[in-house]
This record gives structure tokens, C-alpha cells and sequence, in this order.
């Protein structure tokens, strides 16, 4: 029974190791860069990035301007009711401005991923199309992570997943 079950795993060595697998590369970054889509959804992205960057800095004037006015009227004369009361404001502010920055650097990370992700998905698309038709196995996406060596049957299919894209 050992011998049977050792022959049979070795024979399933053999059959794999003679398997030959196709292996391709694919750049996805080449690809988001050439979609028509991209270019809309960078230029989304930065027209909300400018608006939130003008409203951060109108707000920013504002902490700057109470606080000049702060130290030019607060000291050692001042009541410490009053002084108390204008660095309870400008604490206020500084918050304010965190809670600013925090939550609209939240808002683009969603924008972003809700305006990126069909493009993604039919980037995924492309690539197992283009893989399935030409019996490729495998995969590599090089633009996140490079690869060290890729021999002379390994091919690029980048330029035909950007033609079925189209």
C-alpha cells in the first residue's frame, strides 16, 4: 500500500514538473494612464483638492489672524477670564483645522477609490480575456511589483490588453 501511494506521488511530481506553465507581464499603470476615464476622474480629484486646499487656507487665515490679534492684546495686564477665553478659541481653531484636514483627506481617498475602481475592474477584465485567449497561466503585474528576471518565453501583453480595452 506505501509503494502504490509512493508511486503515485511521484508519478504527480513528474506530470507537474513536465506541465509547462505560460507566464506574461502586464503593466496595469500604463494601462490606468492610457484610459480616456483616468484623465476624467484625475481631473475630478483635483478640482476637489483645490476646493478643500481653498477652504483649508481661508480657514487657516483665520487661526492666523486670531491669533496675531491674540498677542497683540493679550498681556500681563489682561484678566486670565479673557486671556483663558481666547486660547480656548484658537484651541478651537487649531482643532478645527485638524478635523479639516482629516476629514477631506478621507473624502479624496473615497472619491478616489469610487472613481477608480470600474476602471480597475476593467482593466482585471481585460487581462483575464486577453489571458484566456492566449493560454496564459500566470500573470505578473510589473508595475507594483518588478520582476527580477523574465526569460525569453515570458511575454508582455500590455499592448493587447490596452487594444481590448478600447
Amino acid at each position: 500500500m506505501k509503494r502504490i501511494l509512493l508511486l503515485l506521488v511521484a508519478i504527480a511530481g513528474w506530470v507537474n514538473m513536465t506541465a509547462q506553465t505560460t507566464v506574461a507581464t502586464v503593466n496595469r499603470e500604463t494601462l490606468l494612464h492610457g484610459l480616456p476615464e483616468y484623465a476624467t476622474a484625475q481631473a475630478e480629484l483635483k478640482s476637489l483638492s483645490d476646493a478643500y486646499r481653498q477652504e483649508y487656507t481661508a480657514m487657516q487665515r483665520d487661526f492666523n489672524d486670531k491669533y496675531a490679534d491674540y498677542q497683540e492684546t493679550v498681556n500681563g495686564d489682561t484678566p486670565a477670564t479673557i486671556r483663558d477665553r481666547r486660547i480656548k478659541e484658537l484651541q478651537d481653531l487649531d482643532n478645527k483645522l485638524k478635523d479639516f484636514r482629516r476629514a477631506s483627506e478621507d473624502d479624496l481617498t473615497v472619491r478616489r477609490d469610487a472613481l477608480l475602481a470600474p476602471l480597475h475592474q476593467a482593466i482585471d477584465a481585460a487581462i483575464a480575456s486577453v489571458a484566456a485567449e492566449r493560454g496564459i497561466d500566470l500573470v505578473l503585474d510589473v508595475s507594483k511589483t518588478p520582476v527580477a528576471y523574465a526569460g525569453a518565453s515570458v511575454v508582455d501583453i500590455t499592448g493587447s490588453v490596452a487594444s481590448s480595452l478600447k
